[in-house]
């Protein structure tokens, strides 16, 4: 099937890429959902369990707000990676609903399905292998971060073609950075990695500056990376198998003397992600305060 792109998009239009494939094993999404959800009333649904995307913050599910941003960067294409129960959430993007915004107008969503959950990294590369010889930028979104907007998008890729740069990441700096990725930058200020909290030293800890979550690749300087994404965890790792991360791409990039460039994002609270129940009140809350929603 030839994908449904805009033809009057600009030939170095980027590919946006959301990252929804996990499981959120830390949080129930299924009891999230209230007698607003479109979901109510459809007993097959109800009766299971939800991906984590579909979680409703003030009255609409993560995604929507994802792909709302993610059309801050003109995008040709918007490939979602959907694994487990994904058709849920092909279902919700596909209907009238989801589009009901006039926000949400524009090129329609793509699904690359990641067969099995083998990290950030594996899903990134089974979006590439969808892309068909495409090689300009690739803007990576994550699906459980509602708070990202058109302009942090634009922010991101105007910074990325300003520095010329191979990776541009959101980063922010935050007073308590426990759980965050920290961006470990040499003496001259380039970013040199991206170490996650369980395998950052002490002193890494104390770095304040994390890891957002949003990326903008130049597809054609960081592709010879992907394959060299290195496995974390073990099949005995409560029960979690070789995984790969995208964050290990900035290291390797930086390392192969690639331009890694930081969007500092002004407002530090768009980089909060939902992973607890107590952080989706926090983030609901935001949404509230930040685009006068009324949660339902």
């Amino acid at each position: 099937m030839v994908p449904e792109t805009n033809s009057t998009d600009p030939p170095d239009s980027p590919v946006c890429v959301i990252l929804a494939a996990g499981k959120g094993t830390r949080i129930n999404a299924n009891s999230e959902f209230n007698a607003n959800s479109e979901f109510a009333g459809n007993s097959e649904l109800a009766s299971c369990s939800l991906p984590k995307p579909l979680m409703t913050v003030a009255g609409r599910p993560m995604i929507d707000y994802v792909v709302e941003a993610a059309r801050g960067c003109a995008p040709s294409r918007i490939l979602v990676v959907i694994g487990w129960l994904g058709e849920h959430i092909r279902q919700h993007l596909n209907s009238e609903r989801a589009h009901s915004s006039p926000r949400n107008q524009g090129v329609r969503c793509e699904y690359v399905v990641q067969e099995a959950p083998l990290g950030t990294g594996h899903a990134f590369r089974c979006a590439v292998e969808k892309m068909e010889g495409f090689h300009g930028n690739v803007v990576v979104l994550n699906a459980d971060k509602p708070l990202f907007t058109q302009a942090s998008v634009a922010g991101l890729v105007h910074t990325h073609q300003a520095t010329a740069a191979a990776i541009t990441l959101t980063t922010a700096t935050v007073g308590n950075p426990t759980g965050y990725g920290r961006i470990v930058r040499s003496e001259w200020g380039t970013v040199q990695a991206v170490i996650e909290e369980k395998e950052a030293t002490e002193a890494q800890k104390t770095i304040r500056e994390i890891n957002g979550g949003a990326y903008c690749f130049d597809l054609s300087q960081i592709q010879e990376y992907l394959d060299l994404l290195p496995q974390h965890g073990s099949d005995n790792s409560h029960g979690r198998k070789h995984e790969v991360f995208l964050t290990d791409i900035v290291r390797l990039s930086a390392a192969g003397g690639k331009r890694v460039s930081a969007y500092r994002s002004p407002d530090p609270d768009i980089v909060l992600g939902v992973n607890t129940l107590a952080q989706r009140e926090l983030v609901e809350a935001l949404v509230v305060k930040k685009r006068g929603v009324i949660s339902s």
